[in-house]
């Protein structure tokens, strides 16, 4: 039995020193032990609910990934599951994606996905699948994938969105959110639907119709 554990133990630092390039391994062994495993490497630090380890990739249970963006804000990707190829450290497939960015003046921006790929050196989120986004302005939108920049506060996309905005809704080929200057570009055959607010009228007139706006622009 003693044999059999010094093995495992042997075996599990020689892969984190593989799949985790950076880190303290014997601190993290530290927490081995225990419900949940903590660490930090370079800008990130990530928590996790278990691991299991097999000859060519390593399985986190919940991971969660945190770091900071260049403008002072911080990030937060979960996941109900990642997997590490052995191989390719640097990225790391996830499973159940709840990603969200926080400006530094409270401002906050929230995607979910099913699938999707976290970058660990770039610190760059590939989602895919089923993909939702919102913000604290009321902003709720739906697209196939995405490219997040997570230091940045920047998403992008060149497949079909659709955006639900509190005065209409946005529909277009390719867009860009850039949350250092709280803008959303959109582009290609662009259509805004736009919802006027009713006005208060005495003769109990009904509200104008909502305009749209198309355009065939790239």
């Amino acid at each position: 039995m003693a044999l059999a554990a010094a093995h495992r133990h042997s075996r599990l630092v020689h892969v984190l020193r593989r799949a985790l390039p950076g880190v303290a391994v014997l601190a993290f062994l530290s927490y081995f032990a225990f419900a949940s495993l903590g660490f930090t490497s370079g800008n990130l630090t990530a928590r996790i609910a278990g691991v299991q380890l097999s000859s060519d990739r390593l399985t986190m249970i919940n991971p969660q990934l945190e770091g900071v963006t260049d403008e002072g804000g911080s990030y937060t990707v979960r996941a109900e599951r990642a997997i590490q190829n052995l191989a390719v450290p640097d990225v790391i497939e996830l499973e159940r994606i709840d990603a969200r960015m926080t400006e530094a003046d409270g401002g906050w921006m929230t995607l979910q996905a099913t699938a999707g790929t976290f970058n660990t050196k770039k610190e760059r989120l590939d989602m895919r699948d089923g993909i939702t986004i919102g913000n604290d302005e009321g902003m709720r939108g739906t697209m196939e994938r995405a490219e997040v920049l997570m230091r940045f506060e920047m998403v992008r996309t060149d497949r079909p969105v659709h955006f639900e905005m509190l005065n209409g809704d946005v529909a277009a080929q390719r867009m860009t959110i850039r949350g250092k200057d709280r803008t959303i570009s959109f582009l290609g055959r662009v259509k805004v639907n736009i919802r006027k607010r009713p006005e208060a009228s005495p003769t109990g007139a009904a509200p104008a119709a909502a305009a749209v706006v198309s355009t065939n622009g790239g």
